[in-house]
């Protein structure tokens, strides 16, 4: 197979994408073979409105274009609209065309099809590549939404790492929350793109190029599951995956784009103070005392375990919440999540009369602000209010 390359300033670009495009998608006889293709839930020969990052931070697209090729001949060679959108800080349809031909005979249909598509890939060789800095890929899904009918596909191909408002991953700590809030607070703000009836298929999210640094599984499982429930959310028939590493080179000579922050590993201090919370992995399902991951949580409370199995240190662990419910609800909640903690903790071996526990709901010094306009719960500052703090004892000395 051919594999597309980018040469965004030379027409040898844009022919090294008609030719990929039609080794992929075109057969000898001038028939499509895109029909063979697996692309998870999206329907070969449908309307197609495709997004794509090429741009600072994000692999390059190259190689999910090259396998999408046979989709977009496919699609062509249907006469259904096909869409191309560009993804960085502003946005834009670069392509928006269906292939029409009055050819009497396959030969010259199939001589007009490559004409077409030959067109498209000057368009992705010189247009596809981010003029604007960040990145936006919410307005870009809104966008596709809107260029394709129900029954159409929708193809999204970045790291899923926007970096403009409203979700912000850079400020707003987006790697850790809940794909639920952020869902929710797009909802609250009537901002999620309406998707109804159309075939979403998700390209390259959670991988990253420098100078982003690469996120952990969990991490990139985490920025999957906000796009994937955003999708949802705005009725999409259903969201497929392309979980394969798509490289790790971005596009050169495009605007910069913020970097987002990355957790640090976990560790547990000597005393004092130490937070628990998603970034150790130390996180509850919305509204519950349960951890989202029990296996992960256990091993970051195996490090406090160890610190107190060295002496006779005491801890407390004092359960927070993010704004929710009334008063007396986030109390309890919040000291249900620090007894979550401490059984672990005891199961673990350590006393339980060395370990108290307090629930504090939104009552304390390190509580951030997470309600926003209109009494939206921000998803960011939501998540990093819901942690235990664990203070231990210092040792005499």
């Amino acid at each position: 197979m051919q594999s597309i390359t980018w040469r965004a300033t030379t027409s040898v670009g844009a022919s090294a994408v008609v030719l990929g495009l039609c080794l992929m998608g075109c057969s000898s006889s001038g028939t499509s073979t895109a029909a063979t293709a697996s692309f998870g839930c999206v329907q070969p020969g449908a309307p197609l409105a495709l997004a794509v990052g090429a741009r600072a931070n994000t692999p390059s697209p190259n190689a999910a274009l090259s396998e999408l090729s046979p989709l977009i001949s496919s699609a062509a060679s249907a006469q259904a609209p096909i869409t191309v959108i560009r993804i960085d800080g502003q946005p834009h349809e670069v392509f928006g065309q269906s292939f029409s031909t009055d050819a009497g005979n396959s030969g010259s249909r199939q001589q007009d099809l490559d004409t077409f598509l030959q067109g498209l890939g000057n368009v992705i060789a010189k247009q596809l590549p981010a003029r604007a800095p960040q990145a936006d890929v919410l307005t870009a899904l809104t966008l596709a939404a809107q260029a394709t009918k129900p029954g159409g596909d929708v193809v999204l191909v970045d790291s899923g790492l926007q970096t403009v408002a409203p979700l912000e991953f850079q400020k707003d700590d987006l790697l850790q929350a809940d794909p639920a809030d952020v869902v929710n607070f797009l909802r609250g703000d009537q901002l999620l793109p309406d998707l109804k009836g159309r075939h979403v298929l998700l390209m390259g999210f959670g991988f990253t190029a420098s100078p982003q640094p690469a996120l952990d599984l969990e991490q990139q499982q985490n920025v999957v599951n906000i796009w994937r429930q955003i999708a949802e959310a705005g009725g999409a028939s259903c969201v497929s995956v392309d979980s394969q590493p798509p490289g790790s080179a971005s596009v050169s000579n495009v605007p910069a784009v913020s970097v987002v922050a990355v957790p640090t590993p976990p560790s547990i201090n000597t005393c004092g103070d130490t937070v628990l919370n998603a970034s150790n992995h130390v996180n509850f399902i919305e509204n519950t005392a349960t951890f989202i991951d029990p296996s992960g949580a256990r091993a970051t409370l195996q490090l406090l375990a160890d610190k107190l199995a060295n002496g006779e240190q005491r801890v407390k662990l004092i359960g927070t919440t993010a704004t929710y419910g009334s008063v007396p609800y986030r109390i309890n909640l919040s000291d249900e999540r620090a007894e979550a903690v401490k059984q672990v903790l005891v199961s673990l071996g350590i006393s339980a009369s060395r370990i108290s526990t307090e629930g504090v709901g939104t009552d304390w010094p390190g509580h951030v602000s997470d309600i926003g306009p209109g009494g939206v719960l921000l998803p960011g500052p939501a998540e990093e209010n819901r942690e235990v703090i664990a203070q231990l004892s210092c040792p005499e000395t």
